[in-house]
């Protein structure tokens, strides 16, 4: 069946782009799926692309939130004006073709933001594993600027000595940290850049568990916190606590042979207050500015 093919297909692409967001991964299986869509009506095709949206869902694992909204933007631009067209489908195999161009594009388009905000001589903390992160500061090393990249460990998941290792080898200054010790070592610190799960109606962002934490650090210390994502990461999505986000694969309770119950929740929501400017491919925005950068998305 078809959607039997877009798991097969997104797992191939999972392999074959490895260094990709999975909301790309998911942008480029979809953009396969509908320039091979057989079917024969505009309603049929709606359905189509609202259960394509739920089976990468599925297959997204702990990226659930990124997928949606990378779904949904990929969705919106591909059927804005199909309604008044005859020929709708050579117009989606277009609009489809244009927009995955465009999601290609945005990590260097948001890197080209940020670049300017990393000087030289500067301490960074960092934690998970941010590709578009990761892009900001390799670009800025290759600008001969000298800096120390603190990256929290992340335990739970491993990320950030993933990061770690990447920026190590890169030939950067890193000096990779445990997770409790982000208060301890702020004071080191001048700038805090991490990317992000998905950025929420307003202004917040949902990451990897640890970044409210260490933005709660970071204001209480007046350093910048500063957030780097693609657009296609923009959700319609307004969790008011850290109890409305979206369920994950990732969160585990596990009980532990003494009776004792462990938590591992694997992301965390970062409210707007706390962040300094978002870097994204459509410009650098404070968070009160999301909400509008959002709606024009889907326009």
């Amino acid at each position: 069946s078809i959607f039997r093919y877009l798991g097969e297909l997104y797992q191939k692409y999972k392999t074959d782009y490895r260094d990709e967001s999975p909301a790309l991964t998911a942008i480029r299986t979809l953009h396969d799926a509908v320039t091979k869509y057989e079917g024969g009506t505009v309603s049929g095709f709606r359905k189509f692309l609202v259960q394509a949206k739920s089976k990468l869902e599925q297959l997204a694992s702990t990226s659930i939130t990124c997928v949606t909204s990378s779904c949904d933007l990929f969705i919106r631009h591909v059927t804005l004006h199909i309604g008044n067209a005859d020929d709708w489908k050579t117009l989606v195999a277009h609009q489809a073709s244009r927009f995955l161009t465009r999601a290609k594009g945005m990590r260097n388009k948001t890197a080209c933001k940020a670049v300017p905000f990393i000087r030289d001589g500067v301490t960074v903390l960092t934690l998970g594993r941010s590709r578009v992160v990761q892009e900001i500061l390799s670009e800025a090393a290759k600008q001969n600027k000298r800096f120390h990249v603190y990256v929290v460990d992340s335990r739970t998941n491993a990320l950030g000595a993933e990061m770690a290792e990447t920026l190590h080898n890169n030939n950067l200054k890193v000096t990779l940290i445990p997770d409790a010790a982000v208060a301890y070592f702020m004071a080191r610190v001048d700038v805090v850049i991490t990317g992000a799960e998905a950025v929420v109606e307003n202004g917040g962002i949902i990451n990897t568990i640890g970044t409210y934490q260490a933005a709660i650090t970071a204001h209480a210390m007046k350093k910048p916190f500063y957030v780097a994502s693609e657009s296609f990461k923009f959700i319609r999505l307004y969790p008011l606590s850290q109890t409305d986000l979206p369920t994950r694969q990732g969160d585990t309770s596990v009980v532990l042979e003494s009776g004792l119950c462990r938590q591992n929740p694997a992301y965390d929501l970062t409210p707007p207050d706390l962040i300094t400017l978002l870097f994204t491919d459509i410009g650098i925005l404070t968070p009160a500015a999301v909400s509008d950068a959002l709606m024009n998305l889907y326009v």
